[in-house]
């Protein structure tokens, strides 16, 4: 059965240049076909894409506003979204079964590919879920009724390309003025796309779904990612937006507030370290936290003491700080002539995607023992410490690396041998 997978990109080149190199071959092998819906400020993407279309034909490019007809440039990415179902809510392009709404950052490994096949082939499931987020793996689950699969599944169906739907049953017969005039306001927008998915669920004659667990490793998210552009909102969007559209399913969703607890239990949607930005821009207040204490504590996996720090430090301050700690570190940059990453994990990334983001070139990453650690990691080389030259180049060392890590890291550098420069502040404040 064949699966179109839509893309809805703005202004992201590079995403683009890196899925079409990496996936989009393993996509095509794979029965899926790949539609850019494009509404960039300039034809960077378009040329992209059309150059790699004319030789597979797998893949192709729309002018989202031109395609659509109705959509302009600036519109809200959910609102995109929903005429990209519209679209393929019409009989006349009757090639595909499926349908996958992602973003263009997300990817999706081989293993993860084979298994959403066989439920594809499959052709009995209306909803097929991705779930790569929980803490543990759980396996596969089938879901016969439409609340048991929203209570479980929606805190992660807000994610673009964690949901595959069946077109002849979730996209027939829909009443698109009810969902747009519904959904598609200011109190909604940022899971209208959800309460879509949710809404129809109930409205189908026989509901089947599967929620497929990928995790670890299934879904991939780009090495040119940074950071997410709704953090500044994110309060509003968690506490006011998220239970607000939740409470407009209830007269079908008996478990309004278990759906909606998940998305804090789970979603882990901030990071400690971006409390600092909040904190900054003056989301981040008292009063916000004496009103969701609970549930920012289970989310950034921080305790009472360590977040009220956090806010004891005034806005002002924390801007100047996160000034500070960038200048320093591009004074750090321009006094040597090699960069080099210490670690392979989560802050190595954030780092060396910062990096990329700025045009800053670096050598690669360097970690105590390879054994453990990839022998490559986005396009550069992991090597040990003592098989790294740091004598050849006046070489700076960057510590990618979790907090309570950084002075036995210093240590063991020290113990190795290495005489190289260190840069030890937290850059993922500044992301």
């Amino acid at each position: 059965m064949k699966t179109v997978m839509c893309i809805p990109t703005y202004n992201n080149p590079l995403f683009l240049s890196e899925l079409l190199t990496d996936r989009a071959e393993t996509y095509c092998q794979h029965e899926i076909d790949i539609i850019f819906f494009d509404s960039s400020e300039d034809s960077v993407s378009e040329k992209i894409v059309r150059e790699y279309a004319a030789d597979h034909d797998n893949v192709a490019y729309k002018r989202l506003d031109d395609e659509l007809n109705e959509v302009p440039v600036s519109m809200q990415s959910n609102t995109k979204a929903y005429y990209i179902l519209k679209h393929f809510s019409k009989p006349s392009d009757e090639r595909y079964e499926y349908l996958w709404i992602c973003s263009d950052a997300l990817r999706f490994s081989d293993e993860a590919l084979d298994r959403i096949d066989s439920y594809i082939s499959a052709g009995k499931y209306d909803y097929i879920m991705l779930n790569s987020h929980e803490e543990q793996y759980r396996g596969d689950r089938l879901y016969p009724k439409p609340a048991d699969f929203i209570k479980d599944n929606a805190w992660w169906m807000t994610w673009y390309g964690t949901t595959i739907v069946r077109i002849d049953t979730v996209l027939a017969g829909v009443d698109w003025d009810y969902y747009f005039d519904r959904y598609l306001r200011e109190s909604s927008y940022n899971y209208s796309h959800l309460a879509f998915y949710a809404e129809r669920t109930f409205m189908l004659n026989s509901f089947s779904a599967v929620s497929i667990d990928i995790w670890p490793g299934g879904l991939l998210i780009s090495e040119n990612k940074t950071g997410s552009g709704w953090i500044n909102d994110v309060f509003h969007i968690l506490f006011d937006v998220w239970p607000h559209v939740i409470n407009m399913l209830s007269d079908k969703l008996d478990c309004t507030k278990e759906t909606t607890d998940n998305m804090y239990r789970y979603s882990h949607s901030f990071t400690f370290e971006q409390l600092y930005h909040l904190r900054a821009c003056g989301k981040f207040t008292n009063e916000v936290y004496e009103a969701h204490k609970e549930w920012i504590q289970i989310m950034v996996r921080k305790g009472d003491v360590e977040i009220r720090k956090v806010l004891a430090l005034e806005p002002d301050v924390i801007s100047e700080r996160l000034i500070r700690i960038w200048d320093n570190f591009m004074k750090f940059y321009d006094n040597h002539d090699s960069i080099v990453i210490y670690g392979a994990g989560y802050f190595a990334r954030i780092y060396a995607a910062l990096f990329n983001q700025k045009g800053l070139a670096f050598r690669g990453f360097i970690v105590s023992n390879t054994a453990d650690n990839p022998t490559e990691l986005m396009g550069k080389p992991v090597t040990e410490v003592d098989q790294t030259d740091f004598c050849a180049e006046k070489t700076g060392v960057v510590l990618g690396i979790s907090e309570p890590y950084i002075e036995e890291v210093k240590a063991t550098l020290d113990m190795a041998g290495v005489r190289a420069d260190v840069f030890s502040d937290r850059l993922e404040w500044v992301c």
